[in-house]
């Protein structure tokens, strides 16, 4: 993949696939059709969002996730507010990463 130079107001992700885009136009010449490429990112990447931006290309996205990353569950429905009362919770329980 050839170097890119970006300059002040560019975003890295944007940048990045289209990058990925040049680059499996010219790998796809002379191979069939249906050839789908896995790219693969490393956690400091925002995996989610190039594979928003790589959508309609035959190309699967597979990041690494960092190991102190925390993520929720939605909150169950229907929601029953605790005994002490309060607000409802905006996120459900946690799913961390870090712990087994």
């Amino acid at each position: 993949m050839a170097q890119l130079r970006l300059g002040p107001a560019d975003e890295v992700t944007a940048a990045r696939c289209a990058s990925w885009m040049r680059t499996s136009s010219t790998w796809a010449v002379g191979r069939r059709a249906t050839a789908t490429f896995l790219i693969v990112f490393d956690a400091g990447d925002d995996t989610p969002r190039m594979a928003n931006l790589l959508e309609g290309l035959s190309v699967e996205v597979l990041g690494r996730m960092r190991a102190g990353r925390v993520m929720r569950k939605p909150v169950p429905v229907p929601w029953v507010s605790p005994p002490q009362g309060g607000r409802p919770p905006k996120h459900g329980k946690e799913f961390r990463f870090a712990k087994p």
